[in-house]
């Protein structure tokens, strides 16, 4: 006679082993999502504080370029003033300008560099000496535009790098 085996007991423990590797791999899910959520949540933190100081450091940007361009544009303006009451005097007759010019003394047989010479001064003519504070106001202007760029890059150096 031939038994039969009861095949319950197996069929419970296969189903059993089955159900704890389910559970198992919905627990490993729900780690794994868990985890997902904590990073998110962290680089969402980290992406809202760099876009605040984003924000801040436009600001501080925006505040300091203005700064800048308001004392521009003052020194711009005296720079003028100055530059236009000069042209006028000059003009008039008020101011004259004069250059510094060697002319051979009296007498002098050469005019050897270490002897001879004396120092005298040169009235330049009104248009010659505008035509010079002319030249002179360019190169002053490019200069402040060129302070003017200087502070505003370390401004931004100074932000990006504190």
């Amino acid at each position: 006679m031939m038994s039969a085996i009861d095949v319950r007991p197996w069929l419970a423990g296969l189903l059993l082993v089955t159900l704890a590797f389910f559970v198992g791999e919905w627990e490993a899910q729900r780690s794994c999502a868990e985890r997902l959520n904590a990073a998110d949540g962290l680089a969402r933190e980290q992406l809202h504080l760099a876009t605040s100081k984003a924000k801040q450091d436009t600001a501080q940007l925006t505040a300091q370029h203005q700064a800048v361009d308001a004392v521009h544009l003052q020194e711009i303006h005296d720079a003028k003033t100055t530059i236009d009451t000069l042209r006028a005097d000059v003009r008039s007759g008020a101011v004259s300008l004069s250059i510094a010019t060697r002319a051979l003394r009296a007498g002098a047989a050469s005019p050897d560099p270490g002897t001879g010479y004396i120092e005298t001064r040169s009235e330049l003519m009104p248009e010659a000496a505008i035509e010079l504070i002319d030249i002179a106001a360019d190169g002053d202007d490019a200069v402040r535009d060129l302070n003017a760029c200087i502070a505003k890059y370390d401004a931004v150096r100074r932000t990006v790098n504190p």
